[in-house]
């Protein structure tokens, strides 16, 4: 009876992400009549490279490093780095994120990934009581 309502619960919650990563992202990446202004792709914004096929949750995540706009001034493709290496993409291709380019400005990352205020808000809470 346990085993069967463990089973359950892992559907429901595998159901409950699969559901919110599939209307998360088709969010992400609406698009609207091009009559409506839309702001360009910004160098240093986070990405998700769509993929056909691969699912939604393992889409690359990348960061924009250049953009080739078109004749018209907007951004037509970008040049993104993920972990694997750098791909250029239409702006159809991907979806970006809503976090903001600058947010992270001036941050230096070290060799374990943490930029140095984390490590030193780390180091301040492990430190000993006196």
């Amino acid at each position: 009876m346990v085993c069967h309502r463990t089973k359950d619960m892992k559907r429901t919650v595998q159901d409950f992400w699969r559901r919110w990563a599939r209307d998360y992202t088709s969010q992400l990446h609406q698009r609207s009549k091009w009559k409506q202004p839309s702001s360009n792709v910004q160098v240093g914004q986070l990405v998700l490279l769509q993929q056909d096929n691969l699912p939604v949750l393992q889409w690359p995540l990348g960061r924009v490093e250049k953009i080739f706009p078109g004749n018209d001034g907007r951004v037509r493709a970008v040049l993104v780095r993920t972990a694997q290496g750098q791909y250029k993409r239409g702006v159809t291709e991907i979806s970006i994120l809503p976090i903001d380019p600058d947010e992270d400005e001036g941050k230096v990352t070290t060799d374990e990934g943490l930029s140095e205020e984390t490590q030193l808000n780390v180091a301040v809470q492990r430190r000993p009581e006196c």
